[in-house]
């Protein structure tokens, strides 16, 4: 019986450092496939985000660009990792699909809920706008980029504006209010067709180079 005991200590001894081991590399690599899965979908949405930025006109269309690729590697909590994501330039077009249409209606728009316009490029200025924080009492002496003076906002500034105030390059508003509906502008992709059917028309800035 001594024997026995002894036996299956020494068996216990040798196979539990191997278990624990087993789940251990589990659990490592099950983070491991986790954090780089995480890392590869943040950089595609990256590489989403700069394609659309690198928007192309219709004379780039048919110069077969180069894609835009992220490729980085990295080290974390002592882990080498990688971020791989590949993306071609906005082309702004939907093509033929069960809904057809030709490629010109079907090219995806930008517009604003409080907007009358659509914008082919979601970096027009209109929607992208550059907001300054100011000191209110310096205003009078700013310009905007089209030598204008600016005004009070008849939405947020009605009672009157003093202290720290934002203002835009593009507008001509003082606003109190940095979420303002004046100078707050939330983009909403749609298709072109669809823009024209709610009434918006195109804008004087973006809109007008595929019309």
């Amino acid at each position: 019986m001594k024997r026995l005991k002894g036996s299956l200590t020494i068996e216990a001894a040798v196979a539990l450092p191997l278990f624990i081991l087993a789940i251990s590399l589990l659990i490592f690599w099950t983070k491991f496939l986790q954090t780089q899965a995480e890392l590869n979908l943040a950089a595609t949405d990256k590489a989403r985000e700069m394609a659309k930025l690198a928007y192309l006109t219709e004379d780039d269309i048919g110069k077969n660009p180069l894609p835009i690729e992220i490729a980085k590697g990295e080290i974390l909590n002592g882990t080498y990792f990688e971020r791989w994501a590949v993306a071609r330039p906005f082309t702004g077009n939907l093509y033929y699909g069960k809904e057809g249409g030709n490629a010109e209606d079907n090219r995806i728009v930008f517009v604003t809920k409080n907007g009358e316009v659509y914008h082919t490029s979601n970096i027009c200025s209109h929607i992208n706008l550059s907001i300054r924080e100011v000191e209110f009492s310096l205003v009078d002496k700013l310009r905007n980029n089209g030598g204008g003076k600016y005004y009070p906002c008849e939405y947020c500034a009605r009672g009157g504006v003093n202290g720290m105030v934002y203002i835009t390059k593009e507008g001509n508003r003082i606003h109190k209010n940095k979420n303002c509906m004046g100078i707050k502008r939330t983009v909403v992709e749609i298709r072109k067709i669809d823009a024209k059917a709610s009434g918006y028309r195109p804008c004087e800035r973006c809109g007008r180079i595929h019309d």
